[in-house]
């Protein structure tokens, strides 16, 4: 009878695919990086605050629909107000 040994990586990544927990770092190190808040330890708070409150009452958090925003306005496609490129997505 052989026993299988568990691999601790295989495990960690699959539980941090699971929990989309690569994405939220993404986004929070994105936000990071782009905002550059004089106090990043409140920012990050802030932004977790922020993500909870959306999944409570089923709004998208932005994550994807931001950039998306961003870069159709960079290309200089007319996004309105009114746009809702993701209002049924949730990432975390």
């Amino acid at each position: 009878m052989s026993q299988t040994i568990p691999d601790p990586r295989a495990e960690a990544l699959r539980y941090m695919n699971e929990n989309k927990i690569q994405i939220l770092f993404d986004y929070l190190g994105s936000k990071l990086a782009r905002d550059k808040p004089s106090n990043p330890n409140e920012y990050l708070l802030q932004e977790l605050q922020y993500i909870i409150e959306a999944k409570s009452s089923n709004q998208s958090v932005g994550l994807i629909c931001s950039f998306v925003t961003k870069f159709l306005t960079f290309l200089g496609f007319p996004i309105g107000s009114n746009t809702k490129l993701c209002e049924h997505h949730s990432y975390f």
